[in-house]
């Protein structure tokens, strides 16, 4: 975007990086996205480009009045105000220096606007107090804003009539339009002022949460490494573990039911692997109706032989002891 500012007026590149930065704040792309960033940082580039220029060009001295700038140079009042807002955006490692360098852009923004006397004394001083203001404070304070926004859009579409009316190369030496110029621009300068209080209190605090987080790391890299150094200088002796009597009685109780042969298979796997001591027997032949006869007529002759051996060896009444009483 920025490659051709050393060719353009100041004028020209002030315009030119002015709306890049409404573009950046129409955006609807998220602050971390890296087609924003880019843009972020090509525009920080150009106005910090800009900031050099009006310091070589000697636009403003160290003791003029506020009455002395030109109307058409008060608008670089407001670099400054662009950069910080600029370096509060960008989202990389470098955060926490970005915010404090942004400080110093926002505090010397705020010295120059005192110094000019860009708002009054009284006005400055409880616009810029540190300590927590009341709810009407608060509500003077967002009824003045609103103020100001509502006469820098009456001034706006003023200097567009005017324009319309006036030659371009005469618009500087028209009373008229110098007059809603300078007060365009010093409303301007005034609503940047009020907002860069809101943004150096936001950088404020998000410095000391960085500032705490970092200190943090670092205290926990150094413990580390002086536990690491102390390690190697003095290496402990192991320590040796001897279990207690108690738990060795538990150990022995539990080892007393624990299965000396853990299976290695379940019963189907070994199934598997020895299908013939599972196969059933092939079925015996069943004997004919005349084999049955005469097996059942041999144990009949068998059963009457043994019942007349019995008989020839124990004559009759041989087992009956109580015969012969009388």
């Amino acid at each position: 975007i920025f490659f051709r500012l050393s060719t353009m007026s100041l004028g020209d590149k002030f315009a030119q990086c002015k709306k890049a930065f409404i573009a950046i704040e129409q955006s609807e792309l998220g602050t971390a996205d890296k087609a924003l960033q880019q843009r972020i940082s090509e525009t920080l580039d150009g106005f910090q480009e800009l900031e050099q220029g009006v310091d070589v060009a000697g636009v403003f001295s160290k003791n003029e009045e506020l009455d002395d700038v030109h109307t058409g140079d008060l608008k670089f009042l407001l670099i400054p105000y662009y950069i910080s807002d600029l370096l509060t955006k960008l989202v990389d490692t470098h955060h926490l220096e970005h915010l404090k360098v942004a400080k110093m852009y926002i505090d010397g923004f705020l010295d120059k606007c005192q110094r000019l006397g860009i708002i009054s004394s009284a006005e400055f001083e409880k616009l810029t107090e540190v300590q927590v203001i009341d709810r009407q404070a608060r509500i003077d304070r967002h009824r003045k804003e609103k103020e100001v926004s509502s006469r820098l859009a009456d001034l706006a579409l003023q200097k567009k009539k005017l324009s319309k009316t006036i030659k371009p190369e005469l618009l500087e030496d028209d009373s008229g339009y110098t007059e809603v110029e300078r007060e365009y621009q010093l409303l301007t300068i005034e609503q940047a002022l009020r907002k860069s209080v809101d943004k150096k209190s936001m950088c404020l605090k998000e410095i000391e949460l960085l500032s705490l987080s970092q200190t943090q790391k670092e205290e926990a890299i150094a413990a580390r490494d002086l536990a690491q150094k102390e390690a190697k200088e003095n290496p402990k002796e192991p320590v040796m573990i001897v279990p207690s009597v108690e738990s060795e009685r538990q150990r022995i109780m539990e080892a007393v039911f624990k299965p000396v042969n853990m299976p290695t298979m379940t019963m189907e796997e070994y199934m598997k692997a020895n299908p013939h001591e599972f196969t059933p027997a092939p079925p015996q032949p069943q004997p004919s109706e005349e084999e049955q006869e005469d097996s059942d007529n041999e144990e009949v002759t068998y059963k009457k032989r043994a019942w007349d051996d019995w008989v020839d060896e124990h004559p009759k009444g041989a087992g009956n002891r109580m015969a012969n009483i009388g």
